[in-house]
C-alpha cells in the first residue's frame, strides 16, 4: 500500500545549521522492459540532519559508488553554504555583515541570494523583507507586545541594502539581515543542481523545502503528502511533483501569544501576524521561489495573491482556511 512522502510543513522561526550525519539505505528495484531486460535501478534514501532539521534525499541510480560520491559532495556543499548564511556562528559572512553593517568581497552565493530576496521584496510589495531580523531580536528578548518593537520596525526596509559583487552595505548600521524564508529553498536548489550535474536524473530533495528532480524510480511523479493542521497525523492533500518544488507555511509552527493569533510569520509592515489561512503551500519551478512566495503569500489576502500570480505561469497555491476549506488558485 502506497504511503506518500510527508512534507515538513511548519515554518521554522530561525534557520539553524548543524552537522550532517547520514545513513544511506538502498532499495533495489528491477525495471523490466517487455522485450529487453533493463539494468537494475535502485533508489537510495539518505537521511541526515543539517540547518537544525532533518534532511531526506532520495536518489535513483544503478551505481552505489556514484551515490556515495554525490552524497559526499552534498555534505561539503551544505557545509560551505552554512559558512555563508548561518546566524549561529560569528564567523559566517551574514553574521559579519550584521555586526559591521558592511561586507567587502562577499561570496557569489550571498550576493545572489540577497539579490533574489530584494527581487521578491519588490514583487510582493514588501511582504517579503530580509531586513526583519531586528524585529525578531526584540521578540526573542522582550516578547511580541514590547514597546521596543516600534523602533525595530523602523529599521525594516530591504530597499536600504546596497548589494554588489564588490560590497554589501546596510545603510543604517542598526539594520540586520535574516535570510530565513528563502535560504532553505535556495540551498535545496543548489543541492538539486549539484545532484543533476553529477549525472543523477531522478531525485527528491527535502532540506526544509522540497524539490523533485525528474520523477521517482519508475519516472512517475513523486507524491508529497501535506499534513492536515486540523486533523493531526493525516494528509489533507497528495501533491504530485515532477521537476518542480513545494513549500508550505503555517502559523502553528511557533505561537507567540496565548490566543495563537500571533506567531512566527511576521508582517514586516506592522510587526504582527496575519491569520487568513492555517496552511498555505506554493508549488513552483524552484524551491527558492516557492519558499519566498509561501512566506509572503501567508500575509496576503486572496486578491493580493491573485494579482501576483498573474505575472507567473508556473505557480500554484493551495490554501487551507480556518474552517478546513481547501482552495487552489493559480
Amino acid at each position: 500500500m502506497f504511503k506518500p512522502y510527508t512534507a515538513l510543513i511548519s515554518r521554522r522561526d530561525f534557520v539553524k545549521f548543524g552537522i550532517i550525519s547520514a545513513v544511506i539505505i538502498s532499495v533495489p528495484i528491477l525495471v523490466v522492459n517487455k522485450f529487453i531486460s533493463a539494468p537494475k535501478l535502485q533508489k537510495w534514501v539518505w537521511h541526515g540532519s543539517a540547518m537544525g532539521m532533518d534532511i531526506n534525499i532520495q536518489l535513483c541510480h544503478q551505481n552505489k559508488a556514484v551515490i556515495d560520491r554525490v552524497i559526499s559532495l552534498c555534505k561539503d556543499e551544505v557545509s560551505r553554504l552554512e559558512s555563508i548564511f548561518t546566524l549561529y556562528s560569528d564567523d559566517s559572512e551574514l553574521s559579519y555583515l550584521n555586526k559591521h553593517g558592511k561586507l567587502k568581497h562577499p561570496s557569489l552565493e550571498l550576493v545572489e541570494l540577497m539579490s533574489l530576496a530584494r527581487k521578491y521584496g519588490d514583487i510582493s510589495d514588501g511582504y517579503f523583507d530580509m531586513t526583519l531580523q531586528p524585529v525578531w531580536e526584540i521578540i526573542k528578548k522582550y516578547g511580541i507586545d514590547s514597546p521596543k518593537l516600534k523602533d525595530a520596525l523602523a529599521l525594516v526596509n530591504y530597499k536600504k541594502v546596497k548589494i554588489s559583487p564588490q560590497e554589501i552595505v546596510l545603510e543604517n548600521p542598526d539594520m540586520a539581515i535574516s535570510l530565513n524564508g528563502i535560504a532553505q529553498g535556495y540551498i535545496t536548489d543548489k543541492i538539486t543542481n549539484l545532484i543533476e550535474s553529477n549525472g543523477i536524473k531522478n531525485a527528491l530533495i527535502d532540506i526544509g523545502e522540497i524539490r523533485a528532480l525528474g520523477g521517482n524510480e519508475s519516472n512517475k511523479p513523486w507524491k508529497i503528502g501535506l499534513n492536515d493542521p486540523i486533523k493531526k497525523d493525516k494528509y489533507f492533500k497528495i501533491i504530485p511533483l515532477y521537476n518542480n518544488a513545494i513549500s508550505t507555511t503555517g502559523g502553528y509552527g511557533l505561537v507567540l501569544s496565548e490566543d495563537g493569533k500571533q506567531h512566527h510569520i511576521i508582517n514586516p509592515k506592522s510587526g504582527k501576524s496575519k491569520n487568513y489561512y492555517i496552511s498555505l503551500s506554493v508549488i513552483a519551478e524552484t524551491a527558492t521561489k516557492a519558499d519566498a512566495f509561501s512566506t509572503a503569500f501567508y500575509l496576503m489576502d486572496i486578491e493580493q495573491i491573485r494579482n501576483i500570480l498573474r505575472q507567473f505561469t508556473d505557480i500554484k497555491v493551495i490554501l487551507m482556511h480556518s474552517n478546513g476549506q481547501i482552495q487552489t488558485i493559480s
